[in-house]
């Protein structure tokens, strides 16, 4: 076939393409690469400073409305697709009297997290009206250090405060299937039952995932080391010989658990 009659049968094939069909084509290229353009735009825009600046300080008025305590952040990269993370989160001690002296003397934070990534779906974002609770898939802590206080005589925690709902302030409620995740966490329980109030608890490794299953019912699977104390027991006290020279707390030990727990139960119950 002579060249020149090739290359007449090739136009000729294009020449048939459907007007419609190459309208489709052309009107989604188009949304394409606006779409690149926007991507590129909106994440240039979040990535500047000022505006992390001002995520991290509304979400740290936003925790301090809701927790009456001291709230800390390193610093906030939002990632407009899919996930907000937060660097250097820092929770101050209760503000309740005679819970977290300790803490208070010492400089010391409630909760200490390395980091935080809550990752979110950015169609509900777009149509939450303002409930963004709605929105999350999942939220992750990774290198948590958390002082846990029980006081015996007032039979309260020093998160109690925290379960107690602040009506100034926006809403701060989970809805139910949303995991919590910790990673390689680290845990301090001071004053638990039959112990002197100053001995505590050590947990070490700990990974855990806490999940609201309806109402106040949460469901908390954890796995990690913790060690208990070897003296300050109410019932019991062992001989001097018995214990490790210079040693406060027994090795430490693996644990892994399943259980179901009302956050209720954890509430303030003073008058």
């Amino acid at each position: 076939m002579p060249v020149g009659d090739m290359a007449l049968k090739r136009e000729t094939k294009r020449g048939n393409i459907n007007p419609a069909t190459k309208a489709v084509f052309i009107i989604l290229l188009i949304i394409l690469i606006l779409l690149l353009l926007v991507n590129i735009g909106v994440m240039l825009f979040l990535r500047q400073d000022s505006i992390a600046e001002s995520v991290k300080w509304q979400i740290i008025r936003f925790l301090e409305d809701n927790t009456n305590r001291h709230i800390e952040i390193g610093s906030v990269a939002p990632d407009f697709w899919q996930r907000l993370v937060i660097e250097d989160l820092t929770i101050g001690p209760s503000n309740l009297p005679n819970i977290d002296e300790e803490l208070k003397e010492k400089g010391m934070p409630f909760v200490k997290v390395e980091r935080i990534t809550i990752d979110y779906d950015l169609v509900k974002l777009l149509t939450c009206k303002g409930d963004f609770s709605k929105v999350l898939n999942k939220v992750i802590l990774y290198r948590p250090e958390i002082n846990v206080e029980y006081d015996e005589n007032r039979v309260i925690w020093n998160f109690s405060d925290l379960i107690q709902i602040n009506p100034d302030a926006p809403a701060m409620q989970l809805p139910t299937g949303i995991p919590l995740y910790l990673k390689q966490g680290i845990v301090v329980f001071k004053g638990m039952p039959y112990m002197e109030h100053e001995q505590k608890y050590l947990g070490r490794k700990i990974n855990a995932k806490a999940e609201i299953v309806t109402g106040s019912k949460v469901a908390v699977e954890i796995f990690g080391e913790f060690a208990t104390p070897l003296t300050g027991w109410q019932a019991a006290k062992w001989p001097n010989e018995w214990l490790p020279e210079g040693k406060k707390h027994s090795d430490f030990y693996p644990i892994n658990g399943k259980m179901e727990i009302n956050i209720n139960n954890f509430g303030n119950q003073q008058d």
